[in-house]
């Protein structure tokens, strides 16, 4: 933890110790400062309500694909009636030790890509239905309309929407928006799917009473507390039966319409963004990301070694070598320190006493950070990325801003020689 803050670990993907359930625990809050209006974290227990179980996916072995049907959108406590949504998700995403065909608990494959997208930068097509016509009440939910599109690297969502209810449609984006730190896909960039069994109104969608989805039942805030907007990118018309052709066509438009992303899902810049650090060459992102890298260089110069000004650098439009994906200098939320003291590709280029350092300020970041160190099929350890979501860097870097020694954005003084 960062010095004078105090975190409650809720029963969600990321947290490496979970509180026991019990049915009488008394349900702890802890008031956190935060850049928004200020909401309470709460250790819910038993289950929180609106929570995605990632240890419920199916797998399909034939179509490498994972899915989980039946999932409600409604809190079921307020809304025992609702309707219920189905999540498809291409099986280059998602990775598990065991895969078996039902009951699998998955996590995001770091180096899974499907045409240049991987589990946090997919586009998410929402596919509204009536109950009647879903997919995913069926033994095998896997259609060819769902086929063609998970092989082209979407992550499909199929909503059971009662008749003349567009109050559903808000309920299953906001559902997905508060579970959007474990799902795979990027839901500030959903497509909400048009087609002629099930239209849409955009204008109802848009004056649907917030109060009111709450009165039923829907998510209001995410897993981190922060609320959840109920936005969604674009409408896209799809016919009514989909041909490889038509796939291609709705592919080529997300590319052209879609904002790119970086590995970690944040929105690649075409220039160097604002913010100039005094610890390397080259910019990183504005703000909370700012905050952070900020933050862990002061510490790392101090805790670990001094950190050459002209051997580490920041913003680069670049990709991955020899990957398709983006770098994520590419959208300011990555560094590299002292290059030439940490080649990429060699391990143990830290000192055993470093290296217990270095994990001890990525721990008081609370995990906002990963080390190239840690990637799974080789070694990168002068690279240190942002790996979260905006709220949950958000929420580190409000952490860091009340600290007593904080140092402002912006008044370090000359860069390090």
């Amino acid at each position: 933890m960062i010095a004078g803050c105090v975190l409650a670990c809720t029963t969600v993907a990321g947290c490496t110790e979970q509180a026991p359930v019990a049915d009488d625990v008394e349900i702890v809050v802890v008031e956190t400062p935060r850049v928004r209006e200020p909401l309470p974290v709460v250790v819910e227990l038993p289950p929180p309500a609106l929570v995605f179980d990632t240890g419920l996916w199916n797998y399909d072995d034939d179509h490498d694909a994972y899915w989980q049907s039946g999932v409600s959108y409604y809190d079921t406590a307020v809304n025992a009636d609702s309707p219920t949504l189905s999540i498809f998700a291409p099986g280059g995403y998602l990775e598990t030790d065991a895969r078996a065909s039902r009951g699998k608990s998955a996590d995001f494959d770091e180096f899974g890509i499907i045409n240049g997208y991987n589990a946090r930068m997919a586009p998410v097509l929402l596919i509204p239905v009536r109950a009647a016509q879903a997919t995913g009440t069926r033994k095998m939910p896997l259609s060819s309309d769902t086929l063609f599109l998970l092989e082209a690297g979407f992550v499909v969502v199929e909503v059971e929407v009662r008749p003349g209810n567009v109050m559903d449609v808000a309920a299953a984006i906001r559902y997905l928006q508060r579970n959007s730190e474990i799902l795979p896909g990027d839901y500030t960039a959903i497509v909400l799917a048009e087609h002629d069994s099930l239209q849409v109104d955009e204008l109802e969608l848009a004056e649907v009473d917030p109060l009111e989805l709450e009165r039923q039942g829907s998510a209001v805030i995410d897993l981190l507390g922060y609320p959840v907007t109920g936005e969604y990118y674009a409408q896209y018309e799809l016919p009514e039966e989909l041909t490889a052709d038509d796939v291609a066509t709705i592919l080529n438009w997300a590319k052209d319409n879609i904002p790119r992303k970086t590995q970690n899902g944040w929105v690649a810049l075409s220039v160097p963004p604002e913010y100039r650090m005094d610890w390397v060459q080259g910019r990183v992102l504005d703000g909370d990301v700012a905050t952070i890298l900020e933050y862990f260089c002061r510490q790392f110069n101090d805790r670990v070694e001094e950190i050459k000004y002209r051997q580490s650098w920041g913003y680069s439009n670049k990709r991955i070598v020899g990957r398709p994906t983006l770098s994520n200098h590419a959208s300011g939320t990555a560094i590299d320190l002292n290059a030439s003291l940490h080649p990429a590709g060699q391990s143990d280029t830290f000192s055993p006493e470093q290296q217990r350092e270095i994990r001890a300020i990525l721990d008081d970041l609370n995990g906002v950070i990963r080390w190239g160190a840690d990637y799974s099929r080789y070694s990168d350890e002068m690279h240190f990325e942002i790996n979260a979501g905006a709220s949950s860097v958000a929420q580190a870097a409000e952490q860091i801003r009340e600290l007593p020694d904080y140092v402002p954005l912006g008044s370090n003084g000359d860069p390090i020689p």
